[in-house]
């Protein structure tokens, strides 16, 4: 019976033992990451998902808001400044699924809206993994303190690689699930509030400063966008709904 309770593995020993063998896996994918660096895409993903981040590493004249998950950016401006601010931010309006533009008087206001994919997107890969939780201690666990020592070294281990990695880690391990949806989410038409701005300052100056304000899923002013120059050849209303297009048909 001694014999048989000395080599008995307790549950508490095989939650060491998983545990070490989680860091083992985790320490590997670390080198590999650090031999490999493919820091491009990553650092991008990570840039534009970090939307406060993004507008000061730019130091854009943007502000960011949040309405419950949603991520609003909004600026206003002269027309140049709105048009500058806009195309500045072209790096992350793959994540944006709505906007508005109003154009009186030589001023601008500008704001848009990530959706709920980009939602989705944003939570699924800055989603922290879960705390490891130490095993409640069993009287009969054999050798766990070697277990314990050989995870503690891991973890201090695991953690000095990901500081060294830094910002890449945010993504690292979470691309691969959401690629379909980050490939639909870039696949989406470009936003063309941008082209809109471009429109209004070939204006001849005397014909700048016509109220104008529009949205990305309705038109308010002009309701007929084939009267307007900004507009015309830009977006055509059709039954349930609007279609944009980036450049004149």
């Amino acid at each position: 019976m001694v014999l048989l309770l000395a080599g008995c593995e307790t549950n508490e020993v095989r939650a060491w033992e998983a545990r070490r063998a989680e860091l083992e896996q985790r320490r590997d994918a670390l080198i590999s990451l650090e031999q490999r660096r493919p820091t491009g895409h990553l650092f991008a993903l990570r840039e534009a998902l970090d939307i406060p981040a993004f507008v000061r590493a730019r130091n854009v004249r943007a502000g960011v808001f949040w309405d419950s998950d949603v991520t609003l950016i909004a600026a206003s401006g002269t027309v140049q400044e709105c048009r500058d601010i806009v195309a500045e931010l072209a790096g992350l309006r793959w994540l944006t699924q709505d906007w508005r533009l109003r154009l009186e008087d030589g001023r601008c206001e500008w704001e848009a809206r990530t959706g709920a994919d980009a939602v989705a997107l944003q939570k699924a890969a800055t989603r922290p993994p879960p705390k490891w939780v130490p095993p409640p201690s069993e009287l009969l666990s054999r050798g766990v303190e070697a277990s314990k020592q050989a995870v503690h070294a891991l973890e201090v281990e695991v953690k000095e690689r990901e500081t060294k990695l830094g910002p890449l880690l945010v993504l690292e391990g979470r691309v691969e699930p959401v690629l379909p949806l980050i490939e639909s989410l870039r696949a989406r038409p470009a936003p063309c509030d941008l082209a809109v701005l471009d429109r209004e300052l070939a204006l001849d100056p005397a014909d700048q400063g016509r109220l104008l304000e529009v949205q990305q899923s309705r038109l308010v002013h002009p309701l007929e966008p084939r009267t307007d120059f900004r507009l015309r050849g830009l977006v055509e209303v059709q039954d349930g709904g609007l279609t944009w297009r980036c450049e004149a048909l």
